[in-house]
Parts: structure tokens; sequence; C-alpha cells
């Protein structure tokens, strides 16, 4: 059986993002009952590329499997580029302890390795 090497699934898992991400598109604007806008769906399309290469590096640093990648990257292109982001957004900012009420100052949680507010 072919086995793909890592680049070659990086690439499918890609393509299967953009795809994800033109089918959620053109769903939405059906539903809407809104005009197909092609030049925007292409745009939808390659930003959802972007974001799933995003997902990918975070599954992969999180240990997934390549299943369980595939079906993150899949869902995450659907849902478009804007609304994934901000789930990523999410993840990467408690993963560096950084607060949503402000975006520059990190959490202290009593952390040895980082001193707390106020100390230099």
């Amino acid at each position: 059986m072919w086995e793909p090497t890592e680049g070659h699934r990086t690439l499918i898992l890609i393509l299967m993002a953009m795809v994800a991400g033109l089918l959620g598109h053109l769903m939405r604007v059906v539903e809407r009952n809104g005009k197909i806008k092609w030049l925007v769906a292409g745009l939808e399309a390659c930003a959802s590329g972007f974001v799933g290469y995003l997902a990918i590096l975070m599954c992969r640093a999180m240990e997934l499997s390549y299943e369980w990648t595939g079906v993150i990257v899949g869902l995450l292109g659907w849902l478009g580029a804007a609304a994934s982001v901000r789930l990523i957004e999410r993840v990467v900012r408690r993963r560096l302890g950084i607060s949503d009420e402000n975006p520059f100052q990190p959490e202290y949680k009593g952390d040895e390795r980082r001193d707390p507010p106020g100390k230099a």
C-alpha cells in the first residue's frame, strides 16, 4: 500500500482545508439565498488553507494522530478562516498564558519561571 510522506500528508490536509473552506462558504451563501462571488469564494478557500496549516502545526504540537488532525483540519476549514482563526487564537493564548482581557499582559499563575506582574 502507498504510504505518503509527511510532506504529502501535509499537502493533502491543506487541500482538504481549502476544499472544506470553499464548500462551507458556498453552503452559507446558498442558505442565505445570496449570490455566489467566486473571487470571495476563492479567497475563503485560500484563507482556509492557511488556517488549516496552522491547525496541522497545532495538532502536531499536541501529538494528535493523523486521523484526528484530519478531522480538526476539515472542520476548521468548513467553519471558514475567520471563525477558525479565533478558535486557534484561544488555544494559543491559553498555551502562552495570555489573558483575553489584556492580550499583551501574561497572566501570573505562581509559576516560578515567570516574575509576577510589577516585578522585574
